[in-house]
């Protein structure tokens, strides 16, 4: 996850292209090994229209002979199946990627209506949260990306990042009603504020510029194209982010899954690593 909240200033424009390097590591050590490991990964960067990929290479250890396959929102994964003992399961990928001076994608072919159904893990009861009653007022912005914006600003003056108080499968709500979470919390907030609202809104899990682990954050469908917002640093997206994922939820944009034949406790190292390097 991110570090804590910061704020910028709002701009969708840069003056110019950025090149970054970006690394990402993943080791998980068994207790005891494991067999029959079959395992599902998202190590592909999606076509997107605001960056070029300029070196891109990507390892699974132990080597097997991997397939690819797209899903239904047209993203594709590996997986594979790796039959021997193993104690030790790592992946990565390494890229130079060119991003260009503003941040945004045309629509693509999934329907969008199904960014507007809420879900188990983005609906919210605004009823019950003063602050959230009070943003659906009437006096609120009618333009949808200024809004959205707002939206926003309201969750980071109202939540806390604060790790270790919720989990991978922590409902929108109970995070707002707790006041705390961490990335994957706040985009789920805000993706349920703005499908509340009828702005289409999606899950995005990728790479944030700096170190530590993934980061998450929200696309908008406004006008016939999608914009960035990340509500845990509450500032548009424009460079400084790689997407990995996209989906309806975290559920949607899951990095790694995995199956095995033992039953083990699992320790996992996750190195992530955005970088500028100039032009």
């Amino acid at each position: 996850m991110s570090s804590s909240p910061q704020f910028t200033d709002l701009e969708y424009e840069r003056s110019a292209d950025g090149v970054y390097k970006l690394n990402y590591d993943v080791r998980a050590e068994m207790d005891t090994p494991i067999r029959n490991h079959a395992w599902c990964l998202r190590l592909s960067l999606p076509d997107d229209d605001f960056f070029e990929v300029e070196h891109f290479s990507r390892y699974v250890e132990p080597e097997c002979s991997p397939s690819t396959a797209v899903d239904y929102l047209g993203q594709e994964y590996s997986y594979g199946l790796v039959r021997e003992d193993h104690s030790v399961f790592r992946y990565g990928l390494s890229a130079t990627i060119r991003q260009h001076s503003s941040y945004g994608r045309r629509p693509d072919t999934v329907p969008i209506q199904i960014f507007l159904r809420s879900d188990r893990l983005t609906e919210l009861d605004h009823k019950n949260i003063p602050w959230l009653a009070a943003f659906q007022s009437p006096d609120k912005p009618k333009d949808p990306l200024e809004w959205s914006i707002g939206a926003m600003h309201e969750i980071t003056q109202n939540m806390i990042y604060l790790t270790g108080t919720t989990n991978y499968s922590t409902p929108a709500g109970d995070a707002v009603s707790q006041g705390s979470g961490v990335c994957q919390d706040f985009a789920h907030i805000l993706i349920g504020l703005c499908r509340a609202h009828g702005v289409p809104a999606r899950y995005v899990n990728g790479f944030f510029v700096g170190e530590g682990e993934t980061h998450a954050w929200v696309e908008v469908f406004v006008q016939g194209r999608w914009y960035g917002l990340d509500p845990t640093h509450n500032r548009l997206v424009v460079q400084d982010y790689v997407p990995l994922a996209r989906g309806r939820n975290a559920e949607d944009c899951s990095l790694n899954r995995g199956v095995w034949s033992s039953v083990v406790q699992q320790h996992q190292r996750i190195s992530a690593s955005l970088v500028e390097v100039g032009e």
